[in-house]
């Protein structure tokens, strides 16, 4: 149908081209677009329990490593306590000899005073005129020197900070973006194509 010249679309024509143009774009929302949605979504799905996968067999050789670092660090903690202890245990057999020492001298003092209170006090007789040996005296006049015993202060090394710093690379979360492949870049093409005409016959 024609008017002045121009080209007039008959409303039954006009019905059809725009229920075309709703069944094309309906074809191409339920064969194109939502089954690559579907996709995509099942992919991140996926993707996202591959990235729990990895942190968590990260944690465990993490924890493992911590825990051979931390027995490592153990062990070396024992060595300083048995050698503390075997430090310890010599000075303490210095000290007893010394004891022994003192208390042999003591008891030689002791007896020697007992003697001569004994003499003091009995009644003077011949053996009061016999000399004592006291020349042990001395000997014992001259006081032992004493040893004195002290550990030095714990001064603890900065194994902190260079475990900080050695502890090893802490794992980054890294992103990359993937090019589609042939079948997806098809189905683009497809969709341009006909956006294109739609638009176009607009």
């Amino acid at each position: 149908m024609t008017h002045n010249g121009h080209n007039i679309k008959t409303l039954l024509t006009a019905y059809e081209e725009i229920r075309d143009s709703l069944q094309r774009t309906l074809e191409v929302i339920e064969c194109t677009f939502l089954p690559k949605y579907c996709e995509l979504l099942r992919s991140e799905d996926q993707k996202d329990l591959e990235l729990r996968n990895q942190a968590n067999e990260i944690e465990k050789e993490i924890k493992t490593y911590t825990q051979n670092v931390v027995g490592r660090v153990m062990e070396i903690s024992k060595h300083a306590i048995e050698k503390l202890r075997m430090e310890e245990e010599y000075g303490r057999q210095e000290l007893q000899k010394s004891k022994i020492e003192l208390s042999e001298r003591m008891n030689i003092l002791q007896q020697t005073r007992e003697m001569l209170s004994a003499t003091l006090e009995a009644k003077p007789d011949i053996s009061y005129f016999n000399p004592i040996d006291v020349s042990f005296l001395r000997e014992i006049k001259a006081l032992p020197m004493q040893t004195f015993y002290q550990f030095d202060k714990f001064k603890p090394g900065q194994i902190v900070q260079m475990i900080k710093d050695n502890f090893g690379i802490f794992p980054k979360l890294r992103s990359s973006h993937t090019l589609c492949d042939r079948s997806e870049r098809r189905s683009r093409e497809v969709v341009d194509t006909y956006l294109y005409f739609k638009f176009a016959s607009n």
